[in-house]
């Protein structure tokens, strides 16, 4: 393995056992059964830290990403309305109406909460992207 991709395991393992855990605690690992969610369980894993994978179905994800997502130990989580109740009730999403990632994908189950996400994912992302030095947790604590 490359030295350098080594040191970024290590950064990112260091980093996810410096979530603040109580011993009765685990943290919310957002798993979309995505390359990404692959990596953050697989260092989740070996950080040792107490962790729940928790896969959000959104009601119209493919049998495959779902079935992925059980075969790597994610809970499946069911929204309270499935995705075309949402939209019977508010109408069809689009860039000026995007209620639908947050009523499907976007709740918290635990107080902290981690995820994969790439900064080259997009160049928006990319630009705002900075390398995580602190955990985030829910309500800004």
């Amino acid at each position: 393995m490359r030295p350098e991709l080594q040191r970024k395991i290590d950064q990112a393992i260091r980093l996810l056992q410096s979530i603040p855990l109580r011993p009765d605690e685990a943290v919310e690992l957002s798993y979309s059964g995505g390359k990404d969610s692959d990596v953050i369980l697989q260092l989740a894993k070996e950080s040792g830290i107490k962790y729940r994978a928790i896969y959000k179905n959104t009601t119209i994800d493919p049998p495959g990403t779902v079935a992925h997502a059980r075969a790597m130990g994610a809970e499946v989580v069911m929204p309270k309305q499935s995705f075309f109740d949402l939209i019977a009730d508010k109408g069809i999403p689009s860039r000026w109406s995007r209620f639908c990632c947050k009523e499907i994908k976007e709740y918290k189950i635990l107080d902290k909460a981690i995820q994969g996400i790439r900064r080259s994912e997009s160049r928006k992302r990319s630009e705002r992207y900075k390398e995580p030095e602190i955990c985030r947790k829910y309500g800004g604590g």
